[in-house]
């Protein structure tokens, strides 16, 4: 099976910070794991001094597993909204950046 990578960057809607951290950790990202073939899910946010001109605070990686990638991007898109995956207003989808990205190499550490 194949490894990807979903890159979210994403920032809340102005003065509404709290309540999109409230839903992103404790809804969504577990909406998320829910769908065939996402394994994984963890949220981080962006160190400012260091990331200076990214308009988004916020990066979630979510790991998938599949042999078919449209397939589960096709059931993310089916769940948005619904009961099985709801949304909020809290999030500035018109700032949010949305990227599937694909291993093209083996993942190195201090050691290798």
């Amino acid at each position: 099976m194949a490894r990807y990578h979903i890159i979210v960057l994403s920032k809340p809607t102005v003065g509404r910070e709290d309540e999109f951290d409230r839903w992103y950790t404790n809804q969504h990202i577990r909406d998320l794991v829910k769908v065939p073939g996402i394994i994984s899910a963890r949220r981080f946010k962006l160190v400012e001094r260091h990331t200076q001109g990214v308009p988004q605070q916020y990066v979630a990686e979510y790991e998938v597993e599949t042999d078919d990638i449209d397939a589960t991007m096709a059931a993310v898109q089916q769940r948005l909204g619904t009961d099985e995956m709801p949304m909020t207003d809290a999030f500035d989808m018109g700032s949010a950046a949305f990227l599937v990205a694909e291993a093209i190499t083996e993942k190195l550490s201090a050691a290798s």
